[in-house]
């Protein structure tokens, strides 16, 4: 094993040396002959520009529009092209020319003003004249572009251009200076343009990347033979003996049954490198380790203890809220459905209905601070007190309710929890109810034919915030084929992975999606909207609801 990793490790140390040499061979040569191309290319272009400066100074704009107009050369436009001759007889500026646009809407009609020649040029029949003659596909569409915006772009300046374009079947490379003449009005009249072959550009470049690249290369096998061997020694051999040891200390605890009996060969690393440190702390790792492991079956068994208490205690939670539906078959009057979804095993919402007496059902939605455990227990003692106090034969005011409860859960709350309640007393009979929101969300309600809407008022205090809280009540009323959602701050607040909300507008929406519906229906579409909107975002609050609606009732 130790021989096999030894060789797989050298094989890769060896790959990775040469490809990260030659990398580093193949950026600095790409380096240097980009900055050398780059130097050469400028200073082509600023030979270029200087000759097209010193040409256009001669030239006069009125006196050129003029022979444009009339398709002739004048004494002054000949003795410019004259000098433009000269320039181009005693220098290495391949053409030097000047174009001009008739007409600023057609791009596509460029034509010659004149075009400078030599005598080798002249003996081969090129003629010295060649005013309004059009000009051909010797310019790349490139250069087209930029004499246009040259001529017609408002900008007094030299432009450069760098083109590839076609010279006796061959590709040349060609660099160019272009600028505008002008007029005594500052009309561009025409484009002054300045071409020279690059091809002793790429003659250096290709001279300069050969020398690079030799030399490149004996360095790079230097520092290859060099790098591996340091490396082998300094970094291969010590990581093959941790590998050993590792491995082997790895098998053991596969094959163990008694984690104290467990070994770790500690590696000797004599250098005093990163290497020595990591032996070490990998001999103190494993010691960790062998203490985790001896600890592990106790740890694990009271996690699984925990587990199965957590799992009675989600049990008996779901037990006591109302969970048969339709809870009161005999009651065609209403229909109602209620879910709570945790955050974690257990939760700290509620909801609740019931009735008072005959004609009066209780409906409750609560949210006790925090989650977990602590919010379960409270969650439970408040649904207890609630549901005593308003079946007693005491008064059936919402108010009076939450004002006994407030008294009897400050009594011992050391902990500072408190519970969020939305409480309503509805006489099925009439569809009259009186409700306290206790610092809860506000309810959403739907009138026959219409959409949802939140109904928002200004809350009382949360429940076992303060002794003596007193709970302000509003009256409501359900007629038939109206629907009254409630819910807990779970809903709203359901977040997704960007960290958006589901908001008040998202819930109406998927409340909206079918108004009519049933109230399962109604919820489920609602479940459906938090899990598509949330996707697989963990939920950090419980989700719970509860919607009834009023039946028209039959005579």
């Amino acid at each position: 094993m130790h021989k096999k990793i030894t060789m797989r490790l050298s094989q890769i140390f060896m790959r990775f040396s040469f490809l990260l040499l030659v990398a580093l061979g193949v950026l600095l040569c790409s380096t240097a002959i980009y900055f050398y191309q780059r130097d050469m290319k400028e200073t082509y272009y600023d030979y270029v520009s200087s000759i097209v400066s010193v040409s256009r100074a001669g030239l006069d704009g009125d006196d050129i529009r003029a022979c444009i107009e009339k398709g002739e050369m004048s004494p002054k436009l000949n003795d410019a092209l004259a000098q433009m001759n000269m320039y181009k007889e005693n220098s290495r500026v391949s053409y030097i020319y000047l174009v001009y646009y008739p007409d600023e809407a057609d791009p596509g009609d460029m034509r010659y003003v004149l075009y400078a020649n030599t005598d080798a040029d002249r003996a081969d029949g090129v003629e010295d004249s060649v005013i309004n003659s059009p000009c051909g596909e010797e310019y790349t569409e490139n250069m087209w572009r930029g004499f246009y915006e040259a001529q017609f772009g408002g900008r007094d300046e030299i432009r450069f251009l760098e083109n590839v374009t076609h010279i006796n079947g061959s590709e040349v490379l060609m660099l160019t200076a272009i600028a505008p003449v002008y007029d005594r009005e500052g009309n561009a009249v025409c484009v002054i343009g300045g071409d020279i072959f690059a091809d002793i550009v790429i003659g250096h470049t290709r001279s300069y990347l050969l020398s690079v690249t030799f030399y490149a290369i004996i360095v790079l096998a230097v520092g290859f033979l060099g790098f591996f061997l340091l490396g082998r020694r300094f970094i291969l051999k010590p990581l093959a003996d941790i590998t050993k040891s590792t491995g082997e200390f790895v098998d053991a605890v596969g094959r163990t049954e008694a984690p104290e009996d467990l070994t770790y060969g500690v590696v000797d690393v004599r250098d005093n490198t990163e290497l020595r440190d990591l032996s070490r702390q990998l001999a103190h790792m494993m010691a960790t380790t062998k203490d985790y492991m001896v600890n592990l079956k106790t740890v694990t068994a009271e996690k699984e203890r925990i587990g199965a208490e957590l799992s009675v205690a989600a049990q008996i939670q779901a037990d006591m809220l109302p969970r048969t539906f339709p809870p009161f078959p005999d009651k065609e009057s209403f229909d109602l459905y209620a879910t709570m979804t945790p955050a974690k095993e257990i939760g700290g919402d509620f909801y609740d209905f019931f009735f008072a007496d005959e004609n009066h059902l209780v409906l409750v939605m609560a949210d006790v601070s925090g989650e977990g455990v602590p919010a379960a227990l409270f969650m439970m003692i408040a649904r207890t007190l609630i549901k005593n106090r308003a079946q007693s034969e005491m008064s059936l005011s919402p108010s009076a309710i939450l004002a006994d409860v407030n008294g009897q859960l400050c009594e011992s709350n050391e902990e500072d929890m408190f519970v969020t309640v939305w409480l309503g007393i509805l006489d099925i009979t009439t569809g009259k109810g009186m409700a306290v929101n206790a610092g809860h969300e506000h309810p959403a309600v739907r009138r026959a034919g219409g959409n949802f809407e939140l109904v928002k008022y200004r809350h009382s205090p949360a429940v076992a915030v303060m002794e003596g809280m007193k709970f302000r009540e509003h009256e409501f009323q359900l007629d038939p084929g109206d629907t009254l959602y409630i819910y807990t701050d779970g809903v709203p607040e359901a977040t997704n992975a960007e960290n958006e909300l589901f908001g008040e507008e998202r819930l109406l929406a998927a409340l909206n999606r079918e108004p009519d519906a049933d109230p399962e229906k109604l919820l489920q579409n609602m479940r459906e909207a938090i899990d598509a909107f949330v996707a697989d975002t963990p939920p950090f609050d419980d989700t719970t609801m509860l919607a009834i609606r009023m039946n028209p009732v039959s005579l």
